[in-house]
């Protein structure tokens, strides 16, 4: 169905001009050299951390609510609509707080969401913890996402993004496709609970990470 979205969404771009950008005085850099500076680093991290973790997260649940807890699919089916709604509902809002907070305050406010989600997930095993958790899950995300794209967009030129974005999106989409592979076998093998624990070592990566932002940094010099 997300293929047959996307042959869609091409039959409609195909019509729809967009200006390329005008160049400026600087030469185009090569990508090694835009990829190799340190914030980029760190905002490549960043993104593919969490959102590997929250694919992570994300995949695992269903497993525990319907073959764990016995809660069943309609519980389940419940919680994860509002974890998507959760994702992707801030995006409407989350530019206007990144120009009024900064990313680096938007992006640690989505890791102490997660630190939160953490805790509802293994404090309770009904589905009211379940549904806060993967609530608080799908905001820290949008806000770790959108924040860490933003940098990126930041840090290259009009007539890099383009390259730069594909890049990365191959490279956080690797971890994203890693984090769902690895939920169900350690779900199987560790249980809920310390599989959840185990998710403190990327929260902390992605905590510093984040405190290694510059935000004097964050332009495409």
């Amino acid at each position: 169905m997300a293929a047959l979205i996307q042959i869609l969404n091409f039959g409609i771009l195909i019509f729809v001009k967009i200006k390329k950008p005008k160049q400026t005085k600087n030469s185009i850099r090569p990508l090694s050299k835009i990829l190799i500076r340190k914030k980029v680093i760190i905002a490549i991290l960043a993104a593919s951390v969490e959102y590997s973790l929250m694919s992570f997260i994300m995949t695992a649940t269903p497993l525990q609510i319907v073959n764990v807890c016995k809660l069943g699919d309609s519980a389940s089916a419940t919680v994860i609509q509002w974890h998507v709604i959760a994702m992707f509902a801030p995006s409407f809002f989350t530019g206007s707080i990144i120009n009024y907070m900064g990313n680096r305050k938007v992006m640690m406010i989505g890791v102490v969401l997660y630190i939160i989600s953490i805790c509802f997930a293994v404090k309770g095993q009904t589905i009211e913890y379940f549904w806060i958790s993967l609530i608080l899950c799908g905001l820290g995300w949008n806000f770790l996402y959108v924040g860490g794209s933003d940098i990126l967009a930041k840090s290259a030129l009009p007539e890099e993004r383009a390259k730069v974005q594909g890049v990365t999106d191959f490279i956080i989409f690797i971890f994203v496709a890693s984090g769902s592979f690895l939920a169900g076998s350690l779900h199987n093998n560790l249980g809920w609970e310390e599989m959840m624990f185990y998710t403190s070592i990327p929260i902390f990566i992605l905590f510093l990470s984040i405190i290694f932002i510059n935000p004097r940094e964050i332009k495409a010099t």
